[in-house]
């Protein structure tokens, strides 16, 4: 504190003093201090400048396991900072104080923030998934950590990703530990007016039962996300749509199982594994088994859609009801499907144990195994104009083995084959061939259909180029 008198003088005298007049010099520290976070990838600190006299402002950092460093230096009248050199999920502490050359300001008080990196963490941040996705925006990723969570989610339009941690380190183990249960209290998650940016992946959703009867796992409309490694078992719907209802959409679904769900409604129940309508879904090293329907599509009812159904399996779905029957692995109306390297066996229904084709349906089919299914793998409905084009593919007893209802057309191509397909071992889900299996290199010879070694194709679902293989999970 410096005190000041002021007097005037001459060569004869000098004035009285006047009042005496104190100046306190202190060097302040910022108020109001804050930090944002820039992006979900920086910090940035701000403050109010209230120190008149200073020379700048210092900026000292440290994480929860180290001690305060100086961070950097600033200039007099600064107000903010922008701190780019941050890690994901990293808590990071500050404190601010300005400085003259004599002196400094006591520190401001400690700020404490984290960057995710779009990332939000569950239970570390969030404790339940829906939070976290209450507070996502666009791009953000729900990271979930492997554990039971009864939920029963809807991601509100958003496109995000919502996955376990297989999606940073690819251990397949987190699939079936990683577990969203619907507790029979509507559907797992629903998925509406969502881009082709959301993805679902490595998870297993269970135990749901659907809302308004519809959609058990997951219920999706207007919709295209992608759905990747995910098991989707135990799931039922009163009606439509035991694993999976869409309608309107466009997904992608990638090495997926979609097991044990059902949709066994009082009177009709259509598509135990999946219900599409409208929609053009690609289906690629799916595994859709052990499904249910009432009446009809046991694996798959398809109505109004245009699916592209590759590398898949459908194997052991039934249609249990008699009034209809229809459709124990597939069910087609008003569709068009396309088929390739696709395994259908051991489906049943009254009519049309693989496939079942009602009104104005074409399925084209190649490099693909229809066995064992009942009581026959391909059936017409009366009516309707109905096509069929098959090659290179094993058709349990050829002609036998469809009923047109003197209704439709049927092309037979070339390479059709009637053989057991001497699978490894159908009571494991095992439907790899062996390697006496005549459907082995029997694909069509065109070098485009070649398996991932170079080889000529191999008819049914492990044959033919793919990204991965699929993974096997026992689903009793």
């Amino acid at each position: 504190t410096y005190t000041y008198k002021i007097y005037a003088f001459t060569h004869i005298n000098n004035s009285g003093p006047t009042n005496t007049k104190s100046e306190l010099m202190v060097v302040y520290p910022p108020e109001n201090t804050d930090t944002q976070i820039i992006g979900d990838e920086k910090i940035r600190l701000v403050w109010d400048d209230v120190c008149k006299i200073e020379e700048g402002y210092k900026i000292e950092r440290k994480t929860k396991d180290s001690e305060f460093k100086l961070l950097t230096s600033l200039g007099p009248n600064s107000t903010y900072y922008l701190d780019s050199d941050v890690k994901e999920h990293i808590s990071y502490f500050y404190r601010i104080f300005a400085y003259t050359v004599k002196s400094k300001s006591e520190f401001s008080a400690v700020l404490e923030d984290v960057c995710h990196f779009g990332k939000l963490r569950i239970p570390e941040e969030y404790l339940t998934i829906q939070a976290a996705i209450d507070a996502a925006i666009d791009g953000n990723s729900v990271l979930i950590r492997p554990g039971l969570y009864k939920e029963n989610l809807n991601l509100q339009g958003k496109e995000v990703k919502i996955t376990s941690y297989y999606f940073e380190n690819q251990d397949s183990s987190l699939i079936k530990r990683t577990i969203i249960d619907g507790d029979s209290l509507g559907s797992v998650m629903r998925i509406e007016s969502c881009g082709e940016n959301t993805l679902i992946s490595g998870l297993t959703l269970q135990n749901g039962s659907g809302k308004d009867d519809r959609g058990g796992g997951i219920f999706i409309y207007n919709s295209d996300p992608k759905l990747e490694q995910l098991k989707i078992i135990n799931n039922s719907a009163v009606e439509f749509g035991g694993g999976i209802y869409m309608v309107d959409s466009n997904p992608t679904l990638s090495n997926v199982l979609i097991a044990n769900n059902s949709s066994n409604g009082n009177y009709d129940g259509y598509g135990g594994g999946l219900y599409l309508s409208d929609s053009k879904p690609v289906l690629m090293q799916v595994k859709i088994m052990n499904n249910t329907a009432r009446e009809f599509g046991g694996g798959l009812y398809v109505y109004h859609s245009d699916p592209i159904i590759k590398n898949t399996l459908i194997t052991n779905n039934d249609v249990v009801g008699n009034q209809y029957g229809h459709g124990g692995g597939i069910y087609s109306q008003y569709a068009n499907i396309a088929l390739s390297n696709v395994t259908l066996a051991g489906n049943n229904s009254l009519n049309g144990g693989a496939i079942f084709c009602n009104n104005d349906s074409e399925v084209n089919i190649i490099n693909t195994v229809l066995w064992n299914n009942q009581p026959q793998e391909i059936c017409y409905h009366k009516f309707g104009d109905i096509k069929t084009t098959i090659s290179y593919s094993l058709l349990d007893g050829m002609e036998d083995g469809i009923l047109t209802n003197n209704n439709g057309t049927i092309f037979m191509q070339a390479g059709l084959i009637n053989n057991e397909p001497q699978f490894i071992d159908i009571k494991k889900d095992n439907f790899r061939l062996q390697g006496n299996s005549a459907c082995k290199d029997a694909g069509n010879p065109d070098e485009k259909y070649n398996d991932s070694d170079g080889t000529r194709n191999d008819i049914g679902a492990y044959g033919g180029k793919k990204n991965r293989r699929i993974e096997f999970y026992r689903t009793k």
